[in-house]
């Protein structure tokens, strides 16, 4: 819906990718997925969720790299008013 916004979607896989390939073909996910050469995405995300996994969960950095919103639920309405605003330059 916004690619043509300059949105790019990117995944990030922190498990092993022999878990991952049976997602991405049951789901037909298009996205770039990139996968941690080691288990430091993984420790940082554990860290930050006081050792709770909550998946999927949402990031959206802008293009000074700076991340603008951060998300374990998945509501769709609030993501995409999240992406609208990053895309129009509107974020905090």
């Amino acid at each position: 819906e916004f690619k043509d916004q300059g949105l790019q979607v990117v995944g990030v896989w922190a498990y092993q990718k022999t878990h991952l390939d049976p997602i991405v073909a049951q789901t037909g996910v298009s996205f770039p997925i990139g996968i941690p050469a080691d288990s430091t995405a993984m420790e940082v995300y554990t860290a930050v969720h006081n050792g709770v996994s909550w998946f999927p969960f949402q990031v959206l950095v802008n293009k000074e790299g700076e991340v603008t919103y951060m998300a374990s639920d998945y509501d769709a309405e609030s993501l995409r008013r999240e992406i609208k605003a990053a895309l129009q330059g509107e974020t905090d």
